[in-house]
Protein backbone atom coordinates (compact mmCIF):
# COMPACT_ATOMS: atom_id res chain seq x y z
CA UNK A 1 0.00 0.00 0.00
CA UNK A 2 1.06 3.41 -0.28
CA UNK A 3 2.21 5.50 2.67
CA UNK A 4 -0.46 8.05 3.21
CA UNK A 5 -1.58 8.46 6.91
CA UNK A 6 -5.18 8.21 5.86
CA UNK A 7 -4.73 4.79 4.16
CA UNK A 8 -2.78 3.87 6.71
CA UNK A 9 -5.80 5.00 9.38
CA UNK A 10 -8.57 3.64 6.99
CA UNK A 11 -6.94 0.26 7.51
CA UNK A 12 -6.31 0.47 11.17
CA UNK A 13 -10.03 1.58 11.52
CA UNK A 14 -11.34 -1.68 9.80
CA UNK A 15 -9.69 -3.54 11.60
CA UNK A 16 -6.84 -5.61 9.33
CA UNK A 17 -4.46 -8.47 10.38
CA UNK A 18 -1.53 -6.63 8.99
CA UNK A 19 -0.43 -3.47 7.15
CA UNK A 20 2.80 -3.69 4.85
CA UNK A 21 3.80 -0.73 2.89
CA UNK A 22 4.80 -0.91 -0.89
CA UNK A 23 8.15 -0.10 -0.54
CA UNK A 24 9.03 -3.32 1.30
CA UNK A 25 11.24 -5.46 0.84
CA UNK A 26 10.43 -9.51 -0.26
CA UNK A 27 11.78 -10.59 3.03
CA UNK A 28 8.90 -8.46 4.92
CA UNK A 29 6.39 -9.25 2.82
CA UNK A 30 7.59 -13.14 4.01
CA UNK A 31 7.13 -12.14 7.82
CA UNK A 32 3.49 -10.51 7.06
CA UNK A 33 2.14 -13.70 5.43
CA UNK A 34 3.90 -16.10 7.58
CA UNK A 35 2.26 -13.70 11.45
CA UNK A 36 -1.07 -13.64 9.74
CA UNK A 37 -1.24 -17.11 8.55
CA UNK A 38 -0.01 -17.97 11.94
CA UNK A 39 -2.95 -16.05 14.00
CA UNK A 40 -0.76 -12.94 14.36
CA UNK A 41 -0.47 -9.37 13.48
CA UNK A 42 1.90 -7.78 11.57
CA UNK A 43 2.40 -4.14 10.93
CA UNK A 44 5.76 -2.75 9.04
CA UNK A 45 8.36 -0.38 11.10
CA UNK A 46 6.91 2.46 9.58
CA UNK A 47 3.50 1.55 10.37
CA UNK A 48 4.74 0.87 13.94
CA UNK A 49 6.48 4.66 14.25
CA UNK A 50 2.66 6.67 12.81
CA UNK A 51 0.95 4.39 15.14
CA UNK A 52 3.26 5.41 17.96
CA UNK A 53 3.04 8.97 17.02
CA UNK A 54 -0.75 9.47 16.49
CA UNK A 55 -1.69 7.14 19.37
CA UNK A 56 -3.86 4.75 17.38
CA UNK A 57 -3.35 1.27 17.28
CA UNK A 58 -6.63 -0.45 15.45
CA UNK A 59 -7.72 -2.21 18.20
CA UNK A 60 -9.67 0.25 19.94
CA UNK A 61 -11.73 1.38 16.93
CA UNK A 62 -14.66 0.18 15.04
CA UNK A 63 -15.16 -2.68 12.60
CA UNK A 64 -16.43 -1.49 9.66
CA UNK A 65 -17.67 -4.64 7.70
CA UNK A 66 -20.19 -5.30 11.23
CA UNK A 67 -22.62 -2.65 9.47
CA UNK A 68 -26.50 -4.23 8.10
CA UNK A 69 -27.24 -2.89 4.60
CA UNK A 70 -29.78 -1.03 6.13
CA UNK A 71 -27.75 0.96 8.71
CA UNK A 72 -25.44 1.59 6.03
CA UNK A 73 -28.40 3.16 3.53
CA UNK A 74 -29.47 5.14 7.66
CA UNK A 75 -25.63 6.38 7.75
CA UNK A 76 -25.14 7.50 3.46
CA UNK A 77 -28.61 9.47 4.61
CA UNK A 78 -27.27 11.34 7.64
CA UNK A 79 -24.25 12.24 6.25
CA UNK A 80 -26.08 13.76 3.20
CA UNK A 81 -28.05 16.00 5.66
CA UNK A 82 -31.16 14.16 6.39
CA UNK A 83 -33.39 14.61 9.69
CA UNK A 84 -34.87 12.13 11.08
CA UNK A 85 -38.07 12.80 9.28
CA UNK A 86 -36.85 12.71 5.76
CA UNK A 87 -34.86 9.41 6.17
CA UNK A 88 -37.87 7.80 7.39
CA UNK A 89 -39.97 9.08 4.27
CA UNK A 90 -36.73 7.85 1.75
CA UNK A 91 -36.52 4.48 3.26
CA UNK A 92 -40.28 4.01 3.99
CA UNK A 93 -39.57 3.30 7.59
CA UNK A 94 -40.86 5.01 10.96
CA UNK A 95 -39.24 7.50 12.95
CA UNK A 96 -38.53 5.23 15.68
CA UNK A 97 -36.67 2.44 13.19
CA UNK A 98 -34.41 5.28 12.12
CA UNK A 99 -33.82 6.79 15.96
CA UNK A 100 -33.02 2.98 16.43
CA UNK A 101 -30.49 2.54 13.16
CA UNK A 102 -29.10 6.15 14.29
CA UNK A 103 -28.21 4.81 18.19
CA UNK A 104 -26.97 1.03 16.48
CA UNK A 105 -24.89 3.22 14.41
CA UNK A 106 -23.50 5.63 17.26
CA UNK A 107 -22.48 2.26 19.17
CA UNK A 108 -21.04 0.32 16.19
CA UNK A 109 -18.56 3.08 15.43
CA UNK A 110 -18.04 4.34 18.91
CA UNK A 111 -19.36 7.38 18.15
CA UNK A 112 -21.22 10.75 20.55
CA UNK A 113 -22.79 12.26 18.18
CA UNK A 114 -23.71 12.72 14.80
CA UNK A 115 -21.06 14.92 13.68
CA UNK A 116 -18.28 12.63 15.01
CA UNK A 117 -20.22 9.22 13.52
CA UNK A 118 -20.62 11.08 9.91
CA UNK A 119 -16.87 11.64 10.46
CA UNK A 120 -15.63 8.37 10.95
CA UNK A 121 -18.21 7.29 8.16
CA UNK A 122 -16.07 9.13 5.88
CA UNK A 123 -12.39 7.91 7.39
CA UNK A 124 -13.76 4.58 7.05
CA UNK A 125 -14.35 4.62 3.11
CA UNK A 126 -18.00 4.09 4.13
CA UNK A 127 -19.34 7.69 3.32
CA UNK A 128 -17.23 9.72 0.00
CA UNK A 129 -17.00 13.68 0.31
Amino acid sequence: MHEEIWNIHRLMDCGVNAIILKSANAEELRWAVEAVLGGETYFCRRFRRISERTGRTGTELADCSALTQRELDVLRAIAKGYNTGEIAGLLFLSENTIETHRKKLMLKLGARNMAELVVKAISLGIVTV
